[in-house]
């Protein structure tokens, strides 16, 4: 055991601090104390982790009022002592088994992660890290699962404990970096270029953001104009369709390219003003079971058979296995909206659009998804 500061002093905030304020204040001590950014790695690492712990108690009402209780029974300005586990579940077993059995359960968390089955892996990975809390990799899968559910807090604590226990685990390093960034920033930003931006007048931001909104409301005004277009020149049905795809013999070669890059710009739209998660995240992290194929390119397939059964299932399954992913669901939301509009708009054929539109628009917007997330967000 060691001793350990006051947890509110070692944050820097009242013991009345609401958990908002706990989080926030944790961020930017995290920002701050960084392995990467601090200028003393060692000391670095020790404030960080001591950062990490006093987050992890006091951002958990159960955590914290034990905390508390033990706190006030012996007076806040007595030293805390830490303690890696509590009494009684700590493994009798010999160290060198416990790290076999700590590397059997990790893969099993691995294995039951890329196989999506999320609850499952997060067990196991609680489990090894009880029988080991310096189980770098176990925090590391930890932290994945929290990512892809979107409890970002959670992610940057667990990514912390990852690098923390194992720096030369560069992938969570960058993870926790990307988490961290100040919402709206692209890339990590040097304690130089954020002090010339602090020096920056603020004519200048504004005439920034000011040219932010302008091209947001050129964009979605263009997404618009376009699903007009539609009805303006809906053009000739397109040869051979009505014998070979009788369902859209109605389509013309005006409604396939103007829907097609109609929903590129929405998907652009999207990702640039942080509407939606990196694709990357979403349609290639994902393993299929068994394979190494991403989710992403059976989910283009089959969306392209039929949109709106490929996500119904592709939501039910997420929600079900408890990786709900509010990235793609705005997409799909987003691109049945594109797709009824468009149905509205062209004459020759409402219902052919309507039920089949979306095979086309949906990857035409994951091409403007990934062109998009490429480009930093617009500022407002």
């Amino acid at each position: 055991m060691r001793p350990l500061r006051d947890y509110y002093e070692i944050l820097g905030v009242p013991s009345t601090a609401t958990t908002a304020e706990i989080k926030r204040r944790y961020r930017e001590l995290a920002r701050k104390f960084h392995p990467d950014v601090a200028k003393d790695k060692a000391v670095g690492h020790r404030a960080f982790s001591q950062i990490a712990e006093a987050y992890k108690t006091l951002s958990d009402p159960d955590q914290r009022r034990a905390y508390d209780a033990s706190r006030s029974s012996s007076g806040p300005s007595q030293s805390r002592t830490y303690q890696s586990r509590p009494t009684g579940t700590r493994p009798t077993a010999p160290p060198g088994e416990r790290s076999v059995i700590g590397d059997r359960l990790v893969n099993e968390a691995m294995h039951a992660f890329n196989t999506r089955r999320l609850q499952q892996a997060m067990n196991i990975c609680r489990q090894a890290i009880r029988l080991n809390r310096n189980n770098a990799r176990a925090h590391a899968i930890l932290a994945d699962i929290y990512r892809i559910q979107g409890k970002k807090e959670q992610a940057i604590l667990e990514y912390g404990y990852a690098v923390q226990f194992n720096p030369a685990d560069r992938e969570s390093q960058e993870k926790l970096e990307k988490l961290l960034q100040p919402k709206g920033g692209r890339a990590r930003v040097s304690a130089e270029a954020a002090r010339r931006r602090r020096q920056e007048p603020d004519e200048y931001s504004a005439e920034i953001r000011s040219a932010a909104n302008v091209a947001n409301i050129v964009g979605w005004g263009l997404c618009f104009f376009l699903l007009f277009l539609i009805n303006l020149y809906p053009g000739s049905p397109i040869p051979g369709m009505r014998i070979y795809f009788p369902s859209v013999s109605t389509w013309s070669w005006n409604l396939v390219g103007i829907l097609a890059l109609n929903a590129a710009l929405m998907g652009f739209l999207m990702a640039v003003n942080k509407l939606v998660d990196h694709p990357d995240e979403e349609l290639m992290f994902q393993y299929v079971p068994g394979t190494m194929i991403p989710v992403g390119i059976p989910l283009l397939i089959f969306s392209m058979v039929f949109f709106y059964v490929t996500a119904a299932v592709t939501l039910g399954l997420n929600f079900l296995l408890g990786s709900f992913s509010k990235s793609l669901a705005w997409m799909f939301a987003a691109v049945t909206v594109l797709t009824l509009g468009a149905a509205l708009m062209y004459q020759p054929g409402h219902v052919q659009v309507a039920l089949y539109g979306g095979n086309i628009a949906f990857p035409a917007a994951v091409i403007g998804w990934y062109i998009g997330s490429m480009f930093g967000p617009m500022e407002k």
